[in-house]
């Protein structure tokens, strides 16, 4: 009996020591990868977009060689894929850097909902990870408001919200801003009273750009230097095209890369979206515009491709504006329904684009209300949701979506739209916009003075 057991394990025993050395040999090759990485990673640091930059060394384990090629992140930042092959091994690195090739303003205007580059925590999940392994903790952030006052957007940045409104009070502020940095004691620390209201606003490093409930101007430009004072710096309104005709309320607007702000207005006899010239902000200036058909809900800009998405027929229009006078639509956009529903907000992150409109009163499961395209694709994914889409965060594999679907109000889907495995938690008030800052998402809500704070847990 002693003897067979010897028999059963001494082979066991010796394949045992043999994965363990192997599983030795593989972490020392892995460290010998990372430390030639380590030597000479200076050689392929600062590459821009679409670079690609190879190198072999030769090394104590042999012929090493290291690749590194450079794609866009998103519009402001640079993903570098790094292989390091060496003895029959590759390891794999990912660095994001900011695009040294856009304005400084840019960078700080734009919120960081992928990526906190200072604590090194991203928004949405891990890459290849389900979305059945992850859980999210929701918190709402009770704001010191009337629960009566119609709050229209909201900006976030470094734990300050910067929520609008368009009060029927002309002496009631319309633009709040708001510490938010402890979850359980949201307070108020400036705020203004521009007079006819505002409908959407554009952070740009220590300016804001609000798009106007008014006729009187559309456009309105802050001063946020002093946060506790925020400074109505100026005003503008957009020229008639006839001197009969009736000025439109700003309804959405969007801060470009170039020193732009692209202005959406309800419909009217004019252009509906304008390209605005704010480099010199206290003297804004029309450049050029576009008639759309209908009012433009939604905008999203970069490096002179523009889309926006609006009410009627053209419900999402895609506009070549690299030469800055002269825009030209390159595609319109209009799958069933678009008789009752309203193109209502964009987001993209790197090749991708997603779309969300309303649902148009009641729900006809045909006529879907999210799309997903990837820029080398022409035909969208697209999906169902009930009670539309009101707002939209995206990052490299995931749509944030806030809806108005019953207990639905936050959804997480994967770029698939797969709706099985899209996951929904439910808020007690519906969405009015969502707003993201570093690892967190933040949802505006529509029928009471409540941001909820959304962020991730993985679970174990």
């Amino acid at each position: 009996m002693a003897f067979l057991l010897v028999a059963i394990f001494v082979p066991i025993l010796t394949t045992s020591s043999l994965e363990a050395r192997r599983a030795f040999v593989r972490s020392q090759v892995r460290a010998e990868l990372s430390a030639v990485y380590s030597d000479n990673q200076n050689f392929f640091e600062g590459l821009r977009t679409g670079q690609v930059r190879s190198q072999i060394y030769q090394t104590n384990i042999g012929s090493v060689s290291i690749t590194a090629k450079a794609k866009d992140y998103d519009r402001a930042r640079i993903e570098t894929e790094i292989n390091v092959s060496g003895a029959g091994q590759t390891i794999t690195f990912r660095a994001i850097r900011n695009n040294e090739l856009v304005q400084p303003i840019t960078l700080v205007g734009s919120a960081l909902c992928s990526t906190d580059f200072l604590a090194s925590r991203g928004i949405g999940w891990s890459v290849g990870s389900a979305i059945s392994d992850h859980r999210v903790e929701i918190l709402p952030l009770r704001l010191p408001l009337d629960p009566l006052l119609p709050l229209t957007d909201l900006a976030v940045r470094a734990g300050i919200a910067f929520v609008t409104a368009d009060s029927n009070q002309a002496d009631l502020p319309d633009l709040f801003v708001i510490d938010i940095s402890d979850s359980k004691d949201p307070r108020i620390i400036g705020s203004l009273d521009t007079g006819p209201g505002l409908a959407a606003i554009a952070v740009a490093g220590s300016i804001a750009f609000a798009a106007e409930s008014s006729q009187t101007a559309q456009l309105q430009v802050f001063d946020l230097s002093n946060p506790k004072q925020p400074r109505l710096v100026a005003k503008y309104k957009l020229p008639l095209p006839e001197a009969s005709s009736t000025a439109p309320f700003g309804t959405a607007i969007f801060y470009d890369d170039r020193g732009l702000v692209y202005l959406g207005t309800a419909k009217w006899d004019g252009e509906e979206l304008n390209l605005i010239d704010v480099s010199l902000p206290t003297n804004p200036r029309k450049v050029s515009g576009l008639e759309i058909g209908g009012q433009v809900n939604d905008i999203w800009a970069w490096q002179g491709l523009v889309y926006a998405a609006s009410a009627g027929i053209n419900q999402l229009t895609k506009i070549d504006w690299w030469n800055i006078t002269q825009p030209i639509i390159t595609a319109i956009f209009s799958p069933d329904g678009w008789s009752r529903q309203s193109g209502k907000v964009l987001d993209s992150f790197g090749e991708n684009l997603v779309w969300g409109r309303t649902a148009g009163g009641f729900n006809i499961q045909n006529d879907h209300e999210i799309f997903f395209w990837n820029y080398s694709t022409s035909t969208p994914l697209s999906a169902d949701i009930a009670g539309g889409v009101y707002g939209l965060v995206v990052d490299r594999q995931h749509i944030f979506m806030a809806t108005r679907s019953p207990d639905q109000e936050f959804a997480v889907s994967d770029s698939g739209l797969d709706q099985e495995t899209m996951m929904s938690y439910a808020l007690p008030a519906a969405p009015q916009t969502l707003a993201c800052d570093l690892d967190k998402l933040y949802l505006l809500a529509h029928t009471a003075p409540v941001i909820y704070e959304i962020k991730k847990t993985i679970t174990q």
